[in-house]
């Protein structure tokens, strides 16, 4: 009798261990399907953040790789330095190493010529405008030897290099220069250097 009972108990403790067991299988397989469905996943074409080991023109190079297979779109294509075209008057050397010295004849002349010169940077700005729009990576520099007589009026106009290819530009400044009354302190004709830099 005792016999029977034993067995009987140990019928009863394999099948609890048999039913631990399946709820403990149970609870993974529906715990894994709860994962699956609540976790969030990282949308198609996101670029997860490179290790630091990597260098940043690596890790450029991979982003834009993987972006470009998402997408299936072309590399973008830089654009050029400056959307907007700009005119910049570039100042002489000797005219800006003797700014915070002792003003002479010369420095005072040269002063007044450049400072009237610079209301004239617009229309000069408006020739450049037009032609950027018919050739958009257009830019470069044109340096001029203008002489001035003492009353302000142009005796002469000379291209002495340039970077800017462009023709139409070239004659339009040209006018510009030649047309332009310009404010002098000096009581002689003078050449003085002007160069423009196109961006």
């Amino acid at each position: 009798m005792f016999w029977q009972a034993t067995v009987k108990n140990s019928k009863k403790f394999q099948s609890f261990i048999i039913v631990v067991i399946a709820g403990f299988l149970v609870g993974i397989l529906i715990g894994s399907f709860l994962m699956l469905i609540f976790l969030p996943s990282v949308p198609k074409g996101v670029v997860i953040q490179p290790s630091p080991i990597i260098s940043q023109i690596e890790s450029r190079n991979i982003a834009n790789k993987v972006a470009n297979q998402v997408s299936r779109r072309a590399p973008i294509v830089t654009e050029p330095v400056s959307t907007i075209p700009i005119v910049l008057l570039q100042l002489p050397k000797n005219l800006i190493d003797h700014m915070g010295s002792d003003a002479s004849a010369l420095f005072l002349d040269e002063v007044s010529f450049y400072e009237s010169l610079r209301k004239y940077l617009n229309k000069i700005r408006e020739c450049y405008a037009a032609e950027r729009k018919v050739s958009p990576l257009l830019a470069g520099t044109l340096s001029y030897d203008v002489t001035v007589t003492a009353s302000g009026a142009v005796i002469d106009v000379i291209l002495v290099e340039r970077t800017l290819a462009s023709t139409e530009v070239i004659n339009c400044v040209t006018g510009i220069l030649k047309s332009g009354v310009y404010r002098r302190t000096m009581k002689e004709p003078r050449t003085f250097e002007v160069t423009l830099v196109f961006q």
